[in-house]
């Protein structure tokens, strides 16, 4: 048996729980909250966007999506303003019991003094869940099909010939759709001399398909995102009710076409994200081995925690500490063997 155990240091907490792996481990300092509004910071620089936090399909972190990360040095300071109440946007928080008004929340990040900063989409039970079935047909003939699970992950990325087709029809349906999210999204028709021509400037025919409120946004009025990547052009296709057939009909005799490129999926978050759950993680520590942890704090003193006996009932618990600057040993501290493990 493993049992966590929490200990109190001056400038922060530790929360020791027993993981097995082969490789070092990297430790993210991880906050959930709503209203994201900036981030500022020293030398703050974007370093890319994932779009999932890791793709790893057995893992949790594929759930958090629309990553951006940054470089930065300490202090940092991100800003967030959480809406409650009647009229606030809490839709999917799961959140109760909370005082109506505004709550203005600074987190500042001192330690590390070099920093790495991923802010990302929070899974949040928005309802965008449901089972797709697709078509593709030419000239009346089936170019592809296929079906899948359309949710916050889950998108087809296709890529077909098109030569001789002058007639293109996109078929959709659905089951258990509760919200329309669907979208074709940078849906484009390439050339014989090499032009990517946007499928809107067709001027494609819908049946039986639900229409935005406005061109480039989602049904909810924000931005439209698949799996975690935005996209700045997409058609509609989600059908108007589940289980019956919805048609896009695009006229291609205007031009010689020879592929169609599209990637198909549900937009997520389905609405405008002002006050959508944000995953905040800044890189906070590294475990040296399976019971130690190295620490440098903002004035460059190091410290060396090292744990035993974490196995049992967690009384014979044993955490010690040394710190150190320059190279010099400062102290050392430990629980007392046998006393059981109550922290610092």
């Amino acid at each position: 048996m493993k049992v966590p155990a929490s200990f109190v240091m001056d400038d922060y907490i530790v929360h020791a729980d027993y993981l097995k792996g082969t490789n070092a481990h990297t430790f993210e300092s991880l906050l959930q909250l709503k209203g994201f509004q900036g981030l500022e910071a020293p030398d703050k620089k974007f370093l890319r966007h994932d779009a999932l936090w890791n793709p790893d399909a057995v893992g949790s972190a594929q759930f958090v999506t629309d990553c951006n990360w940054y470089s930065a040095s300490a202090p940092s300071v991100a800003q967030f303003e959480e809406q409650w109440g009647p009229g606030a946007d809490n839709e999917g928080s799961r959140s109760i019991g909370n005082g109506t008004g505004v709550m203005k929340l600074g987190v500042h990040t001192l330690w590390p003094s070099r920093q790495e900063i991923m802010i990302g989409a929070a899974p949040e039970m928005l309802d965008v869940n449901k089972r797709l079935f697709y078509t593709v047909r030419g000239n009346g003939k089936t170019l592809a099909e296929g079906r899948f699970g359309a949710w916050m992950l889950g998108s087809a990325d296709l890529d077909m010939p098109l030569a001789g087709v002058k007639q293109l029809e996109l078929e959709t349906r659905t089951e258990l759709s509760r919200k329309p999210t669907l979208f074709w999204a940078n849906a484009r028709i390439v050339t014989k001399d090499g032009k990517a021509i946007p499928l809107s400037e067709f001027a494609p025919k819908f049946e039986n398909i639900v229409q935005p409120k406005a061109a480039g946004q989602d049904y909810f009025g924000g931005p439209i995102k698949i799996a975690g990547t935005e996209f700045s052009t997409a058609i509609p296709v989600q059908p108007a009710a589940n289980e019956t057939n919805g048609l896009v009909r695009v006229d291609l005799s205007s031009v010689d076409a020879v592929r169609f490129k599209a990637v198909l999926g549900s937009d997520y978050p389905p609405m405008p994200e002002a006050q959508r759950r944000k995953v905040y993680a800044v890189k906070a520590a590294v475990a040296t081995g399976a019971d130690s942890l190295r620490m440098t704090l903002t004035d460059g003193r190091v410290r060396e925690i090292h744990l035993q006996n974490f196995t049992g009932d967690g009384k014979g618990i044993i955490v010690q500490m040394t710190e150190s600057k320059e190279g010099k040993v400062l102290r050392k501290e430990s629980t007392l063997a046998g006393e059981g493990f109550e922290g610092f």
